[in-house]
């Protein structure tokens, strides 16, 4: 287990559970790698977003007024393509291709079905692979 501590508190905040051999960058360089692991194994952190949905007008009211973005769900093809593409070409990469990962999509929904819920709720579990090469044309990978 990695700490990662808050730089408010000096309080651990959370535990990122990755092998003794991968370090977690502590002053990151701008488009520079978060992670680093065994066999030039990099990973970035980019920047995300949080939406809200609903069909209820009421509750697109309330969530507009809270300032909170809307959107109505995508696919995570779409995402990819519409999100998470332009954000890492801001970054000085290029998208080369994606490719599912069930496994992974597997896990995240047998974990999340062992949640609380207070009200049933609709979800889906998709994972990709994602292929890119950054300015210096060296491959990277993500998911």
């Amino acid at each position: 287990m990695h700490p990662i501590t808050d730089s408010k508190t000096g309080l651990v905040s959370q535990q990122i559970p990755l092998p003794a051999s991968w370090k977690i960058e502590t002053s990151m360089q701008a488009n520079g790698p978060a992670i680093t692991g065994p066999g030039g194994v990099k990973v970035y952190y980019r920047p995300g977003g949080s939406y809200m949905y609903s069909t209820d007008p009421y509750m697109q009211q309330s969530y507009q007024m809270a300032g909170m973005g809307m959107r109505q769900p995508v696919d995570i093809g779409t995402y990819v393509q519409q999100d998470l593409a332009p954000a890492m070409e801001k970054m000085g990469m290029r998208f080369v291709k994606q490719t599912p990962l069930p496994q992974i999509a597997a896990k995240n929904q047998a974990y999340s079905s062992q949640l609380f819920k207070a009200a049933p709720s609709q979800e889906q579990h998709a994972s990709l692979g994602t292929d890119w090469v950054n300015a210096k044309g060296e491959p990277l990978s993500g998911s």
